[in-house]
């Protein structure tokens, strides 16, 4: 059976881009987080299901709950960066971009007293314009990212881009691990998880899971969902119809 990654994003609420406009990043220690609830939430799931995940953690949010990101690690899971407070590579410059990127893995290192090989950025904003970032990842010692959305989407989108695990840099084994999308007929449509999965038939979702082109996936939720996880058993039963681990697990051990 093939293995396939399962990924969630470490935000709360109102740090989406969506709602950047209306929600400065200068009034976000004004509200209650949410966070820690939701995490706990996936945690108890995923403990249950017996499934280690990948954790990509905004920076932002590891230094104001420490104890969240050493709890997610004590679990068994495997820390990665989110950036540090969710600005899409689309709105950085490379230099800071190169800040952005060593600032939330060294704070995510020392809480969590582990290397942190990965990265997602923000709304998959890493695009055939901002080919660079790939660069500076490598740079900075992370060993993979998983940035890229291969079609296109109203915000964000690189369509035309390999839809599984490949090398953007010549001679460096640095990956790049799109996420998961299905082809029916010319279209190429999103079908790694969060809202994106709602738009495919429920009895499909198992077989995009893990069945496009006999290759391993990568599915992805947020924290923010994690209070509607235990009352939702379309998600609960999609961890029974598919073996998942941490990224890096699947990156280091391909199927025979």
């Amino acid at each position: 059976m093939i293995t396939s990654a399962l990924t969630i994003d470490v935000e709360d609420w109102f740090q989406v881009s969506n709602l950047e406009p209306y929600v400065p990043r200068d009034r976000w220690a004004s509200f209650a987080l949410t966070v820690e609830r939701n995490v706990d939430t996936i945690l108890a799931l995923l403990s249950e299901k017996q499934i280690r995940a990948t954790f990509f953690i905004l920076g932002w949010i590891a230094h104001r709950v420490p104890s969240l990101v050493r709890k997610i690690a004590g679990e068994g899971h495997e820390i990665a960066s989110h950036g540090w407070d969710h600005q899409r590579v689309s709105a950085l410059s490379p230099a800071a971009f190169a800040e952005d990127v060593k600032r939330s893995r060294e704070v995510l290192e020392q809480i969590s007293a582990g290397p942190v090989l990965g990265y997602r950025a923000p709304s998959f904003s890493i695009d055939a314009e901002r080919q660079w970032a790939h660069s500076i990842l490598a740079e900075q010692g992370y060993q993979y990212s998983s940035s890229v959305a291969p079609f296109q989407h109203d915000h964000y989108g690189w369509p035309g881009a390999p839809r599984f695990a490949w090398r953007p840099l010549s001679g460096s084994p640095f990956l790049e691990v799109p996420v998961s999308t299905v082809r029916f007929g010319r279209w190429c449509l999103p079908a790694g998880g969060a809202v994106f999965s709602g738009s495919i038939p429920i009895p499909c979702r198992a077989s995009c899971c893990v069945r496009s082109s006999a290759k391993a996936s990568l599915l992805f939720s947020t924290s923010i969902l994690g209070r509607w996880t235990r009352y939702c058993p379309g998600r609960r039963a999609a961890l029974t119809s598919c073996t998942f681990a941490p990224t890096l697990i699947v990156l280091l051990c391909p199927p025979d």
